[in-house]
């Protein structure tokens, strides 16, 4: 099986050395002839824009903001403190 892979190795070897040294003369590049950039168009000035008055926002907000953070606290020290008594117990 080896002597099959080097016997196929060196003919590929002998193909590619036996070939013509001759290189053919590189062809010339054509030019390529783009076409003319667009003129620019003449600037615009732009409008002024129109004064909008800021939006009023509805007063939905209760006197104590803080009675969602009391009770949420309420909770968390409820559930440490229960962690702590099974924890001791």
């Amino acid at each position: 099986m080896n002597r099959v892979l080097i016997a196929l190795c060196l003919a590929a070897l002998v193909a590619g050395c036996a070939t013509s040294s001759e290189e053919e003369p590189p062809a010339e590049p054509t030019p390529v002839v783009q076409p003319a950039p667009p003129a620019a168009p003449a600037p615009v000035a732009e409008p002024e824009p129109t004064p909008v008055a800021e939006p009023v926002l509805p007063e939905t907000a209760g006197t104590l903001p803080l009675v969602g953070m009391a009770g949420a606290g309420a909770l968390a020290l409820a559930g440490a403190l229960r962690a702590l008594r099974r924890f001791l117990a």
